[in-house]
């Protein structure tokens, strides 16, 4: 006699084991692709994050130009506006105390 018995042979309780084990294994398998999926979502998340910050560094790259450009231009007006001002408005008590 073959001391090997057929799968088809076996008794339904070690059927029922073998197939519980095998789909334990694919459950664990499944949670790692999951695991996987997760962090490549997380990835374009993160790849989109640093486009939008190249986009915010480019803005603030630009406001900076522009600023540079008109700074000199826009403190002669402040200046002169000033000026006027301070022709314009008496002295305060307390500066002529300092005086």
């Amino acid at each position: 006699m073959n001391a090997t018995k057929d799968p088809k042979e076996q008794d339904p309780k070690n059927q029922q084991n073998e197939i519980t084990n095998r789909i334990d294994i694919l459950e664990v398998k499944m949670e790692r692709i999951l695991e996987k999926l997760d962090k490549l979502d997380k990835l374009d998340k993160l790849e989109e994050i640093g486009n939008n910050c190249n986009k915010m560094g480019n803005h603030i790259d630009f406001v900076e130009t522009v600023y540079d450009t008109l700074r000199a231009p826009l403190q002669y007006i402040s200046n002169k506006i000033n000026k006027q001002q301070h022709a314009l408005l008496p002295s305060s008590s307390n500066e002529k105390e300092r005086k």
